[in-house]
């Protein structure tokens, strides 16, 4: 019996391609049998410097992107901080506000208090408090409007009441019923006067 003949290098059945055939391949020729490539390689198709160029471009539009986030960022942070900063401004002067009947109490005890022995002492306690008082509210800024023998004016003043003073001009301030105070030269409260008619 003979011995059966050994090929080698390929199989039996085996089809080996052609050179043409590998050329389709590689080109993605779908009609060719074992699949083919998605997409069409040709070398210099599209141009490096284009590619180079059109990523150049395509970042540079990226990085404006990003600078202009990033300046609505920082403006964002900015308004923010800066509303915060207005509303702390607001309730401290609304505290402070709330502080300026206790210097009016003070003042008419003064005003009420009669000149006796007896009443000295407290009559010095309520000036020391008052003074005390008006001091820490100068350190927040706050002063109070000067109004007597000055002209009215709208802006600082609040006209409870005209009177008849014939050595004076009309629209002087002769009398304080409730003295006025600024904030770092804002309006915190109108002074409550009393202002010379014709």
């Amino acid at each position: 019996m003979s011995e059966p003949k050994k090929s080698y290098g390929k199989k039996q059945g085996q089809h080996k391609p052609t050179r043409g055939e590998m050329d389709n391949l590689v080109r993605g020729d779908a009609d060719m049998p074992g699949g083919a490539l998605s997409e069409t390689i040709e070398p210099g198709s599209v141009p490096v410097a284009e590619r180079v160029k059109r990523l150049q471009a395509e970042a540079a539009d990226w990085q404006d992107k990003y600078l202009r986030l990033y300046a609505e960022l920082e403006n964002s942070k900015k308004r923010i901080a800066r509303r915060y900063a207005d509303q702390a401004e607001e309730e401290k002067e609304e505290v402070l506000r709330l502080m300026l009947p206790l210097a009016d109490n003070l003042e008419r005890v003064l005003a009420n208090a009669s000149g006796d022995v007896t009443e000295l002492g407290l009559r010095r306690g309520v000036e020391i408090t008052l003074e005390a008082f008006i001091n820490t509210l100068a350190k927040y800024g706050v002063k109070p409007i000067k109004a007597i023998g000055q002209s009215f004016d709208p802006n600082l003043h609040e006209a409870v009441a005209g009177v008849h003073e014939p050595n004076l001009p009309p629209g002087t301030v002769v009398q304080v019923l409730e003295k006025g105070y600024t904030m770092r030269d804002k309006l915190l409260r109108a002074a409550r006067v009393y202002v010379t008619i014709e």
